[in-house]
């Protein structure tokens, strides 16, 4: 029975596909797809841009940016965060938590420089005073590097920052088990 050059074309792209197929399960099993490791990464925001969070009554926002590794822990980093509420009709409780990530999904939390007018409580900032609805605040003027963090000056990282709003006609103490105000 003689094969006709349909057959072994057919077989070549069978053989070409099993390995491009390997290949791409190898890649994507070794987190070749998933990592940030090139500290030539395109990132919109990067750290130092002034970073404004828009909140929404009973909901998270949050806002993530690049940070190379070049960093020792405990160094203080420019970071300007404001919340805005200009779209608020009515008075929010604000909380915020920070994270750092890094290409290998290791999560750390990131302290901020604050006004006195934010106190830190069991991983989170609260805001001491109602933000008023039309107004806007000032959360953070510095991002401050992690003391247990060690990063590498080749590698890219991302800090994200998670700011919680809560209508006051709800309890705080009931769901964040803090009294407010």
């Amino acid at each position: 029975m003689k094969k006709d050059k349909t057959y072994y074309g057919f077989l070549f792209t069978i053989v070409v596909l099993f390995i491009l197929l390997g290949i791409s399960i190898y890649l994507g099993m070794s987190g070749w797809f998933y990592s940030i490791s090139s500290t030539d990464a395109d990132i919109d925001l990067m750290l130092g841009k002034k970073v404004v969070v828009a909140v929404e009554p009973n909901q998270t926002s949050a806002v993530s940016f690049g940070l190379k590794g070049e960093y020792i822990p405990h160094e203080k980093l420019t970071q300007t965060i404001k919340i805005n509420a200009e779209n608020l009709n009515k008075d929010v409780y604000i909380r915020v938590k920070g994270f750092l990530f890094n290409s290998q999904n290791n999560i750390s939390e990131i302290e901020f420089e604050t006004t006195e007018n934010w106190i830190y409580d069991d991983g989170y900032y609260y805001f001491t005073d109602l933000l008023k609805g039309g107004n806007n605040i000032t959360f953070s003027s510095n991002v401050i590097v992690p003391d247990n963090v060690v990063l590498r000056s080749d590698k890219s990282y991302l800090v994200t920052v998670v700011v919680e709003a809560l209508d006051t006609s709800f309890d705080s103490e009931l769901i964040w088990g803090k009294i407010l105000i």
